[in-house]
């Protein structure tokens, strides 16, 4: 889907694009075809065109993903899933809901394959080094809550530069409610023993485990750990069906002709 996307482009909006697209215009090749031509373009987005995706092109060639980081405030990052799959999947458990008066208990990720914890007052100080090896970010409402988190307690944290949120990507396949609601709408089970835990009951866990209780914590690392390992397959499955959704939508638009009426000079 990244080469189908002109949302990265400074001065293109969602409205410019559904135009290209449109028109015919379904690839950066294309685009740039029509842009040498001055057909089909407006002025201002032809120059545009020209002067931006030469650049993407080798962006994308060196793996260069902070290149595309405009995509994340159109909630667009999920377009470059399928060029960048160093994801790291990530999910926070605090002692609260304020980053501002509340902490961070552990944070649990993964990089699609191993799950792995760390724990306020054990190993959480090593998370920055960890995230130092991804250049996407996958999280459930991260924007409003797992990020602010972490800014909070990592004042020079460096994160991935490209951030899939899952909550505004469900929400494009009509898939609304909490992590919990949408897991069960796509047939994603939880293992009974925390099918029945909250994020509230997460704060009282990790209060048993403070009291010394260690079997809280396991438990607490057992529902953190259902989190993170059901965004891989949400991801999976919303980035393969809004690929298919776009797919259709340029079979149906078809091809423009270069010499078309839609021609603005």
């Amino acid at each position: 889907m990244l080469e189908h996307t002109f949302l990265h482009i400074p001065g293109i909006g969602p409205t410019t694009e559904q135009t290209l697209w449109q028109q015919g215009i379904h690839t950066w090749d294309a685009a740039l075809q029509f842009a040498d031509s001055g057909c089909s373009v407006r002025p201002r987005t032809r120059t545009l065109l020209q002067q931006y995706l030469p650049d993407s092109h080798r962006a994308l060639r060196d793996g260069n993903a902070a290149y595309f980081t405009r995509l994340c405030s159109h909630g667009e990052a999920w377009r470059a899933y399928s060029h960048f799959r160093d994801v790291v999947y990530l999910d926070i458990e605090t002692t609260g809901l304020s980053p501002n008066y509340d902490k961070i208990t552990l944070v649990g990720v993964s990089d699609g394959q191993a799950y792995t914890v760390f724990v306020a007052g054990q190993n959480l100080a090593d998370l920055p080094a960890y995230l130092s090896r991804f250049r996407v970010i996958c999280t459930f409402n991260g924007a409003g809550f797992d990020l602010r988190f972490l800014r909070a307690a990592f004042p020079d944290l460096a994160l991935p530069p490209l951030h899939i949120d899952l909550r505004g990507v469900t929400r494009k396949l009509g898939l609304t409610g909490g992590l919990k609601a949408i897991e069960q709408r796509l047939g994603l089970p939880r293992d009974p023993a925390v099918a029945h835990l909250s994020g509230f009951d997460a704060v009282i866990l990790w209060e048993r485990y403070r009291r010394g209780n260690r079997k809280a914590l396991d438990l607490l690392i057992q529902y953190n750990t259902e989190d993170v390992v059901h965004l891989t397959t949400i991801l999976e499955t919303s980035y393969t069906a809004l690929t298919q959704r776009a797919t259709a939508l340029f079979a149906d638009t078809g091809e423009a002709p270069h010499g078309s009426d839609v021609c603005v000079r």
